[in-house]
């Protein structure tokens, strides 16, 4: 009798995570829109000396807008998934300097009529381990590289000036995701990556990424047709960036609500 009870605890507890890894869905997708305010600040040194720090929204005029972002993962085992993202942010802006501005090698008076773009294009690829595995509840381990590329230019009446910066930054992180009832989920993620500031103030800086999400799936399929789940999504999700490079710097801290569909399979 003993025996024939562990038996069906052992078959039992087979054909749960059997089940838990069938339901795993192989590939998901969700593109959403990021309402995010904005606090940024850009300098860029010139040969006559060093730029202005410009605050774009007290400076420039920016206001904030709405991007969209677009991600994809790929369950390449139970425990192993592939992902992608790219994200595209650009403010552009006019206002009436308070004050005089240099910016990479021009000086723009006080008084000066300017129009501001920044350009924020992000690709990001990464890796994620998933190191606890269970019914409810997974946590892992994120690896991943981000390309950001950025794109500052003011312009008046007599000048443009424009300064672009492209720089690959590696990231590592965790991530938790929960699924307390049979149509929710929660998810909570970070990566980030530091670098010490020099002393000469020539490089340094930090990335930091963080996000929490909740997905509501209002259509499902039945497993005999092959598992698929398309839902709601929303979150708030902060990014946060310090740069200081040989002749540039900027910060940048975007961060607010975050809406959005999925589709898995």
């Amino acid at each position: 009798m003993k025996r024939r009870s562990a038996a069906l605890s052992i078959a039992w507890l087979v054909s749960l995570f059997g089940t838990h890894a069938a339901a795993q869905e192989r590939f998901e997708a969700a593109i959403g829109l990021w309402i995010p305010r904005a606090d940024i600040v850009i300098a860029s040194d010139g040969r006559s000396g060093p730029g202005t720090p410009v605050d774009l929204r007290q400076d420039a005029g920016l206001t904030d807008s709405q991007f969209p972002v677009i991600s994809g993962a790929w369950r390449v085992a139970s425990r192993h998934r592939i992902r992608f993202e790219f994200m595209p942010i650009s403010y552009d802006s006019s206002a009436t300097l308070r004050r005089d501005v240099d910016f990479t090698g021009a000086t723009f008076p006080k008084g000066t009529a300017v129009n501001s773009t920044f350009d924020w294009t992000s690709y990001a690829a990464g890796y994620e381990y998933a190191f606890v595995l269970r019914r409810t509840w997974t946590a892992g381990v994120i690896v991943a590289a981000r390309q950001t590329d950025i794109e500052e230019r003011l312009s008046s009446a007599a000048v443009t000036q424009a300064r672009r910066t492209r720089v690959p930054v590696p990231l590592v992180g965790g991530s938790l995701h929960l699924n307390p009832a049979d149509r929710v989920s929660l998810a909570f993620e970070c990566t980030g990556f530091k670098v010490p500031n020099s002393a000469d103030r020539h490089y340094g800086g930090h990335y930091l990424d963080a996000e929490v999400r909740g997905t509501v799936d209002v259509l499902t399929g039945p497993a005999r047709a092959g598992h698929y789940a398309a839902g709601l999504q929303a979150g708030y999700r902060v990014v946060d960036i310090f740069h200081l490079g040989e002749s540039d710097s900027a910060t940048m801290t975007v961060k607010g609500v975050y809406v959005g569909v999925v589709v898995r399979r």
